[in-house]
């Protein structure tokens, strides 16, 4: 019996131009836009493009063919082999701790990751929020929340819904975190609905010395 998931899943084939265009477009914010308003726009704007896309058979995609790139404000965006893109960025907060020997801290950094579809507006975000103090041989993270908001969608549920932080044992690696399963659908092509179900888990984490990234898995 075929998997009912690998049914709902529609996979198309990569339009370079498409994604270059749209790069293009994030980094060339002239008017200080959003990004949820630019996209929206750009979408708008090459309707016949998209529409224009070819669907493929689902076993032809492969975890190689996720493409990165990185927009002139230091956020992400991501492209994949199906009808959704994200965008992944950290935002910093200056912070004024009470002084302590021998002790630093980073900012408070907000770690956002947005979906999109080609067909229409942002569907959702996730978001985890903390800090960390670090004094050259151990690290601690501060986890401070962790949510998300729901955008445009037909089908939308959350489960094993967590937050919270994790410091492995050797005091060098540290982390915060949200992170669950995000079952959800939107239509194209006036009704067809697109299902997808995936766990994604966004952490920020930091060493002994005060180096942070955003990360992000799904699967």
């Amino acid at each position: 019996m075929q998997d009912s998931k690998q049914e709902t899943k529609i996979i198309i084939e990569p339009n370079f131009e498409l994604e270059q265009g749209l790069v293009d477009a994030l980094n060339s914010n002239l008017y200080n836009a959003s990004k949820d308003d630019i996209i929206s726009n750009y979408i708008n704007n090459n309707k016949e493009k998209i529409k224009a896309q070819k669907d493929v058979n689902i076993a032809t995609l492969k975890g190689d063919e996720l493409r990165s790139y990185t927009l002139k404000d230091g956020s992400d965006i991501i492209f994949s082999g199906d009808w959704t893109f994200y965008v992944s960025e950290i935002k910093e907060e200056q912070i004024n701790p009470l002084t302590r020997a021998g002790i630093s801290y980073t900012p408070i950094i907000t770690h956002s990751y947005s979906a999109y579809s080609w067909v229409g507006p942002r569907l959702f975000s996730i978001y985890t929020k903390g800090y960390f103090e670090y004094d050259g041989t151990t690290v601690e993270a501060h986890h401070m929340d962790s949510w998300y908001t729901r955008g445009t969608l037909s089908v939308w549920q959350v489960s094993n819904w967590e937050e919270g932080k994790y410091d492995h044992s050797s005091g060098t690696y540290s982390e915060f975190y949200g992170r669950g399963n995000f079952y959800f659908g939107f239509e194209i092509d006036g009704g067809n609905l697109i299902l997808q179900d995936e766990y994604i888990n966004l952490y920020v984490k930091c060493d002994e010395g005060g180096d942070y990234e955003k990360e992000m898995t799904k699967y």
